[in-house]
């Protein structure tokens, strides 16, 4: 490696940069850290004679510093590698210096700035950045944002972190200040980029900092050491040039990184305290009404808005430091003041460049990481710290901080709406009805509800902050605000446990880290965030983590379903992973006492909507539909025995998506729509009077008599579930994750009613070689003949229309009634129950069952009332075969006879 002293090297690009540092070949150097450490100042250009620090810890000791020439540097870490930590001064000290005892020295006892250094941590985010491979990319970052500058060494912490440095061009005495000022403006920078990538890094920008000395052990604690190593290319071809400061101060001021004041007293003394180090804090009221003010804050007059911002940033990181604010409200504290940025800029019509509130916020920490302790006390003017006042006092004006007004005192139902907006978006659904996002999450809170609503939530967030409780009134004056504030948004629509978007389905998992289930490709896996807006209600139960690999053959050991019906069962399950926005078929379990109907229907729940609520009783009445249907994606409803009309009409809505509409209580004209598209679950011993729509849609399964020698008792039962559970759910997510990549090539030679339904068995008859269409298509058939013998004047007809029929539903009524004979079968005055009493009704019957029949090889046609009476025919023409409504059935069903 060839070091220009003249500046006239290419300059490459950031990517060359982090290739170039791919590159690189480690010597460890395990003979010592003489050759790493010696190697490394030689780089850095420290000349023997001139005086370098090295500290150490012992893990039982306090920090020692020694001062000596760079000559004996490399004995003195010598001496203590493999027992202590080791660190040296990256930039000579000056000759008049000496250290005190336990200190490492201080800016002003910096001779020159040999470097320009950064301290890159591979923790987790958003503390560090995550990974070595995270460590690289920010490397890569800064050297694009130095015009492609390659750093002239990198050393490897010894866990994963990075240690790069770039050379500076020799400068004269009356530059220090200046390269002082620059290098601590390039650790803002440094840091700015770290926190655009999510992360952070601890800001080593100073001049008297101390870094790792190659060849020494890192003595984290909770691990064995772990050798630092000094990363150097061998590529002798490879040039690294000086930054002159002339060309540092450009570039700086290219990336957005602008000189701030340093402000009086406390800070730039040297003596760093990381934000790592810090004390956990707890938010207090005082910090939480500081922050609540921002959306409503302004500048005062002559007072810029970048100038407004850096004073409330160096206010926020002033109450983290004081503990008075939680790492966790310090994020979306920031989001809070970085929309008040920007809307700042807006209403002047302006737009903020992205990195400049970064930058704002960068600068801010490393300012408050260089105060003293008393003047930070002093500088954020928190009366309850010294004991003068506490909790609920309202931040002193922000006027002295470059800021306007917000001097008054809000009231409870005011703070409660500053309180949200600073932690909220808000936004509404189609219908109008508003909800509450927090931070940059994808499941939102309605605002008004059980313990998962907003009101709920705001309510203890206030206790937090403010150790008090808010009165009822206050949070109803509060979320009626928020009502209009949501109102104001674009409408959105939100999904209820799945939703399909651009080509890939979400499953919302209901836990309460708010993970997500994709499935795409052909594959799945579990993510943090969405793409969608999820809701949530009080049926909504989690999914255990699944676990890949898993066989769906263990579900058949739990339900004791038919083999031949197998395929009909996975069929449901897929498709209510798969496809939130069709039409889904209705899965019927049917069995005598003993078969296990209601625990099926429990375990099949499970694996697809969880609920604390996994079964429901059948609505008394369409009023109470909406509460039944609203609240879960599956709905199962336990122990049918009959299914009425308007039930039988609403399930096949809610089947298929079609909307209804009912009266608005306390109102006389007000109207409500509800539209609900379900996956359903019936269970019974029979259904009697089952009508051929609802036939149409249904998948009829049934269940043997489990036999008591292989009856378990319930605490087995569960226990078997619990050990299987998570793998089932995986196996499933497999098997819907093939479906959905096969979907697109399957075709159908003929659709039936629940088309959706057919595609997703002949992908799961393609995948596995079964016949599940078939079998759907022999049991749908039983069923629609089932449902034309369970309605009296259709079974009827079917034995007295023997002959091709054309005429007007009175006739027919006529026919079916007194016979071809014209002998009175039907006694007028007592009808059967289902007996249409009109030709109006008996047209309502043939239009019902009209797919039934036609399944049953009956022709019924309308041919409209272009006649001369102007009354609409009918063309009903029984089977070729002349059987009855029974023709084509297969295997029979359990709906009564």
């Amino acid at each position: 490696m060839m070091i220009s002293d003249d500046g006239a090297a290419p300059i490459g690009t950031g990517a060359d940069a982090a290739a170039g540092i791919e590159n690189h070949h480690n010597h460890s150097y395990q003979e010592g850290c003489l050759p790493a450490f010696g190697r490394l100042l030689e780089v850095l250009g420290i000349a023997p004679d001139e005086r370098v620090s090295v500290c150490y810890r012992r893990p039982d000791g306090a920090l020692t510093a020694t001062l000596g020439t760079a000559g004996d540097a490399q004995a003195r870490a010598d001496a203590q590698a493999g027992r202590a930590d080791v660190w040296f001064g990256v930039n000579p000290i000056s000759a008049s210096a000496e250290l005190a005892p336990g200190q490492r020295g201080r800016a002003a006892d910096v001779a020159r700035i040999a470097a320009l250094y950064v301290d890159l941590d591979s923790k987790a985010l958003p503390g560090g950045l995550g990974s070595e491979e995270g460590c690289r990319e920010l490397l890569a970052d800064i050297c694009g944002l130095l015009g492609g500058r390659q750093p002239a060494a990198v050393v490897r912490s010894g866990t994963g972190g990075l240690h790069p440095y770039w050379l500076l061009e020799a400068y004269t005495p009356g530059d220090h200040e200046r390269a002082v000022r620059l290098l601590r403006r390039f650790g803002v920078m440094v840091r700015s980029v770290a926190m655009a990538r999510g992360g952070n890094v601890d800001f080593v920008s100073e001049p008297a900092r101390v870094l790792r000395v190659p060849g020494t052990a890192n003595l984290k604690p909770g691990g064995g050491p772990v050798m630092a190593e000094f990363i150097e290319d061998d590529n002798p071809d490879v040039v690294v040039d000086r930054l002159t400061l002339d060309e540092l101060e450009v570039l700086l001021e290219a990336s957005g990184v602008r000189e701030e004041p340093t402000g009086a007293g406390g800070a730039g003394t040297g003596e760093v305290v990381s934000m790592a180090d810090w004390p956990e804090g707890t938010t207090c009221a005082y910090a939480a009404a500081m922050i609540s003010g921002w959306p409503t804050d302004s500048p005062g007059e002559g007072v810029q808005r970048r100038q407004w911002c850096l004073a409330q940033a160096v206010r926020l990181f002033e109450a983290v430091r004081l503990g008075c604010l939680s790492r966790d409200d310090l994020a979306s504290a920031t989001t809070v003041l970085g929309d008040r940025f920007t809307a700042l800029h807006q209403a002047a019509g302006l737009m903020p460049d992205p990195g400049e509130f970064h930058g704002i916020i960068a600068w801010a920490q490393t300012h408050v990481e260089q105060m003293t302790e008393e003047y930070v006390r002093a500088d954020f003017q928190h009366r309850h710290l010294d004991g003068t006042a506490q909790g609920g006092n309202a931040p002193a004006s922000s006027q002295t901080r470059g800021g306007g007004g917000n001097t008054g005192r809000l009231s409870v139902a005011a703070m409660l709406v500053d309180l949200a907006q600073a932690r909220y978006s808000f936004g509404c659904t189609p219908d109008g009805e508003p909800f509450a996002v927090k931070g940059s999450g994808h499941v939102v809170r309605m605002l008004r509800g059980g313990h998962k609503s907003l009101r709920s939530e705001l309510a203890n967030e206030y206790r937090k902050v403010s150790r008090k409780v808010a009165s009822q009134s206050s949070l109803t004056d509060a979320l009626t605000t928020i009502e209009g504030l949501a109102q104001e948004a674009t409408s959105t629509s939100l999904a209820l446990r799945l939703h399909e978007h651009e080509g890939a389905v979400w499953i919302d998992m209901g836990d309460v880290k708010d993970h997500v289930i994709r499935i795409a490709e052909g594959g799945w896996e579990v993510r943090d965030k969405a793409p969608v807006l999820f809701r949530r209600t009080e049926l909504t139960g989690a999914f255990p983590m699944p676990v890949p690999g898993g066989s769906i053959e263990c579900l058949w050991k739990i339900l004791n379903v038919a083999e031949a019906d197998r395929v009909l069962v996975l069929g449901w399950l897929v498709a209510a992973l798969l496809a939130p926005q069709v039409p889904h078929a209705i899965l019927a379990l049917f069995g005598e006492q003993g078969t296990g109907k209601s625990v099926a229907t429990k375990f099949l729940v499970r694996l697809v909507d969880p609920s604390p609520v996994e079964l429901r009783r059948p609505p008394r009445d369409e009023a109470v539909w909406p509460t039944t249907a609203s609240g879960s994606w599956v709905v199962a409803l336990d122990n049918l025995s009959a299914i009425p009309p308007w039930l039988s009409d609403t399930l096949c809505r809610a089947a298929t998506g079609d909307a209804d509409v009912q009266r608005q209580l306390y109102t006389n004209g007000g109207l409500v729509v509800f539209k609900y598209l379900r996956a359903l679950i019936l269970n019974g011993i029979a259904l009697d009077g089952v009508r051929g729509d609802l036939a149409d849609r249904m998948v009829a399964i049934d269940l043997d008599v489990i036999p008591a020698q292989a009856r378990m008792t319930e605490v087995a039962l569960a226990a078997l579930w619990d050990s299987v559970y998570p793998s089932l759910v995986g196996a499933l997510l497999d098997l819907a994750a093939k479906v959905h990549q096969a979907l697109p090539s399957i075709t159908l030679a003929e659709a039936p009613r629940m088309a959706d339904f057919a595609m997703v068995l002949a992908a799961l008859d393609q995948l596995n070689g079964t016949d599940g269409l078939g079998r759907f298509l022999d049991r749908s058939s039983s069923m629609a003949a089932d449902s034309l013998d369970d309605n009296p004047f259709i079974a009827r007809m079917m034995d007295q229309v023997v002959t091709p029929f054309d005429g007007t539903a009175r006739q027919l009524l006529d026919l079916v009634t007194h016979g071809p004979d014209g002998t009175m079968t039907i006694a007028p005055t007592a009808p059967q129950r289902g007996w249409p009493g009109n030709p109006r009704a008996v047209t309502n019957l043939l239009v019902r069952n009209r797919p039934a029949l036609l399944g049953a090889g009956w022709t019924v046609e309308d041919l409209g009332n272009d006649n001369k009476d102007k009354t609409k025919r009918w063309h009903i023409v029984p089977p070729t075969s002349g059987a009855g409504g029974s023709s084509g059935a297969g295997g029979g069903s359990a709906m009564k006879r």
